[in-house]
């Protein structure tokens, strides 16, 4: 939260636009929205049709009439939501620093941008706050536990399954990933052989991990996603840089307003903001194993 002083703040046309654009260009494409293909994008406030259940098509003999196919659909917008973050620094650390300190805070602030968005796309305990945080897409999706079972498992979450496999991506966690990476068959060969930190792919279907895919004690969780069944939007980055403002130095400012001048302790701030929302539009486009521990 910040209150600005009579004395504005360096904005982003300070900072340029093509600086402004590029760093939201590197968020959308480190981000699992950028990352996974065939997700609708659509514009803020625009009322569309969500498609709840496709059309039909049928083979129909020469001169016979073509049955109707009726799909169904339901009207939808998506509002504009807003995930920022606030970074501080001496004005003497970024002066020395140059260039350098600027790069390193920018990185910072790409993956705290970047991990929220990937958290409460994926994250099936986020059932949203409304106007401020949509819902995951794994929220309410069908789930089931793993057991010790890989191969029985990767089976169960693709019956729970019933988007297009042809389209579908797995997502979960970098520590996960490497626990199938190194799960063998009881001759020594490799369950998962085209799996590891990075990703990969499992029966063909490209596997993306993400550091804010959910991990605990019982294990990380694998969601089988049809992007094809999601709209999103995501619009636009602001970047501000700040030396005359008002900072509430807290991460819960609403309930301790620490204020402390800028200007008066010789400090910078820097913020970050993109707008996003999503939403799943076609039923059982989603599935979820939780506590998958193999091989941990």
């Amino acid at each position: 939260m910040v209150a600005k002083a009579a004395v504005s703040s360096v904005l982003q046309p300070d900072l340029g636009e093509t600086a402004a654009v590029e760093f939201f260009g590197l968020v959308m494409e480190r981000s699992l929205l950028g990352r996974m293909t065939g997700l609708r994008r659509v514009p803020f406030y625009r009322r569309m049709l969500k498609m709840v259940a496709g059309s039909t098509g049928y083979w129909v003999s020469q001169g016979k009439p073509i049955p109707l196919s009726k799909p169904s659909i339901s009207g939808s917008t998506l509002n504009p939501l807003k995930v920022c973050a606030i970074i501080a620094a001496t004005d003497d650390a970024v002066t020395v620093g140059g260039p350098i300190v600027e790069k390193g805070f920018q990185r910072d602030m790409e993956r705290a941008l970047i991990d929220t968005l990937d958290a409460a796309l994926i994250d099936a305990a986020n059932a949203g706050i409304a106007e401020e945080m949509p819902a995951s897409i794994t929220n309410g999706a069908p789930s089931s536990a793993a057991t010790a079972d890989a191969a029985d498992d990767i089976a169960t979450l693709i019956n729970l399954f019933d988007g297009d496999l042809g389209a579908a991506y797995f997502v979960t966690d970098a520590t996960t990933a490497t626990n199938m990476a190194l799960l063998r068959t009881a001759e020594g060969g490799l369950i998962f052989p085209d799996v590891g930190a990075r990703g990969g792919s499992v029966l063909g279907i490209p596997l993306l991990t993400s550091r804010a895919s959910p991990r605990d004690s019982n294990g990380g969780q694998l969601a089988l996603i049809d992007p094809t069944g999601i709209a999103y939007g995501a619009e636009g980055l602001a970047i501000e840089k700040a030396h005359h403002s008002t900072l509430a130095m807290s991460d819960t400012p609403e309930s301790e307003p620490e204020l402390v001048s800028l200007w008066q302790t010789n400090t910078v701030a820097f913020k970050s903001e993109v707008t996003a929302n999503w939403e799943v539009q076609r039923d059982g486009g989603v599935a979820v194993l939780t506590g998958v521990a193999w091989g941990a």
